[in-house]
């Protein structure tokens, strides 16, 4: 199947996913599989589609033809043996397509080869490989076809080699299934290999997915890791993790992390015209260092150079929103109506339901009147505070109460502040 890359919508640097039916890898966790159930191999039309040269202006085919990366592949692992016959066909296709390709791979024996034909083609080729314990006897059970981690740290090393950059997966990281200091001496041997870097995400387990999950299967996992995996919030584990790998200097990026990473600066050389992710955006402020966000600031960091997008038409732009919270497209007929990913983007910067807005990132705070309203623009959208800090819900910092400066609230809405009692004066940085 070959599609919008949706669901990573602001998270992820690909524009376009084509994942090739169904994965031989059988992976416990795999979210494809509990979505989708069996995935049928649409290679035949996804080929078609990937060869057609008309003047169709879909969003998808835009993105083709201005040269946005390609992720192989999100939903399955291209190079499971199942899957070459399908991913050989595709290379095929997208040698001649010269787009950057992101490979999202556990390996396979058939994986050098698919790398060096791209390569050889003139292709910009990034390597993601997922790594999801040290111990084979844990990666058995939780990844029963998958190759060894052994020949995942060779296959990076190999990639390095060959000028390839690559980064790895702690995807999902779970403390179960790295005992002592086995993520530790996973790390050191990764980055001996050759990676550049880490990214990160814990396992979450929706409630739909656990009613429909057989008892053997969450005998496999383990009452602990089902328990914790229940649990939306990053663990305490979890970012603790994150936070030493950082203090050690590696480079790491988690999803709505509250810090400025380099993470991806690293992949863009390659990767080219990398859509635009929310970390883009936390990095501008975090060089600024406090001060008042507003949409337009966010719309305009990071869309710089994709100007063109906000404005396309197109009947997709809904269901960037439908892909990330179903409830809050269902509910409303205001967002089913999006003709513009610009439309799009302010939803998300508005809506504190979709998972990938930032308001959900602890870098900001909401800015809030003295009734703990938000403050807004002439054009209603939110805004934002940031001081460098870490602001959970814990210590009650989820919110600003901010008495805005004359000019910069002139600049932001195009009228005079309203003076309010008892909030908070501070200097807006400029």
């Amino acid at each position: 199947m070959i599609d919008t890359f949706k669901g990573e919508f602001l998270i992820h640097p690909c524009a376009v996913d084509v994942s090739v039916g169904g994965c031989g890898y059988h992976c416990l966790y795999c979210f494809a599989k509990k979505r989708k159930g069996k995935r049928p191999n649409t290679v035949q039309d996804d080929i078609r589609m990937l060869k057609c040269d008309t003047k169709s202006k879909s969003l998808m085919m835009e993105f083709l033809k201005r040269g946005y990366p390609i992720c192989l592949s999100n939903r399955t692992d291209p190079f499971s043996d199942s899957m070459w016959p399908s991913t050989s066909a595709m290379i095929d296709v997208l040698c001649k397509r010269k787009n950057p390709i992101l490979i999202q791979t556990k390996g396979g024996k058939h994986a050098k080869e698919g790398m060096e034909r791209l390569q050889k083609a003139g292709v910009p080729v990034v390597l993601y490989v997922t790594i999801t314990s040290n111990d084979p006897e844990i990666c058995k059970k939780i990844e029963v076809g998958a190759p060894p981690p052994k020949e995942r740290v060779e296959l990076i090393r190999w990639a390095a080699k060959h000028g390839i950059p690559s980064m790895v997966g702690f995807n999902p990281m779970v403390e179960q299934w790295w005992p002592k200091r086995s993520l530790q001496t996973m790390e050191k041997r990764l980055l001996d290999a050759g990676c550049l870097g880490f990214l990160e995400q814990k396992l979450f387990l929706k409630p739909t997915a656990l009613k429909l999950m057989s008892d053997a299967t969450k005998a496999l996992f383990g009452e602990d890791v089902i328990e914790e995996a229940a649990r939306k919030p990053n663990g305490p584990w979890f970012v603790e993790q994150v936070k030493r790998q950082m203090k050690s200097g590696y480079h790491v990026f988690a999803c709505s992390q509250p810090w400025p990473t380099e993470f991806y600066e690293f992949f863009k050389p390659a990767l080219q015209k990398c859509m635009p992710i929310n970390q883009d955006f936390v990095n501008a402020c975090a060089a600024r260092g406090e001060g008042i966000a507003t949409f337009d600031q966010y719309r305009d960091t990071m869309f710089s150079g994709h100007e063109w997008m906000l404005a396309h038409q197109t009947r997709e732009a809904d269901k960037y929103i439908l892909c990330r919270n179903r409830g809050v497209w269902k509910g409303s007929r205001r967002v089913q109506s999006f003709t513009t990913l610009l439309q799009t983007v302010r939803e998300f910067w508005n809506n504190k339901r979709l998972a990938s807005s930032p308001q959900n990132n602890l870098f900001f705070q909401t800015v809030v009147d003295e009734y703990d309203k938000p403050v807004k623009d002439e054009s209603g959208n939110i805004m934002l505070y940031f001081d460098g800090a870490v602001h959970s819900a814990r210590t009650g910092s989820r919110t600003r109460k901010e008495k805005l400066c004359v000019d910069s609230c002139r600049t932001v809405s195009g009228s005079k502040p309203t003076k309010r009692k008892g909030a908070a004066s501070k200097r807006c940085a400029k």
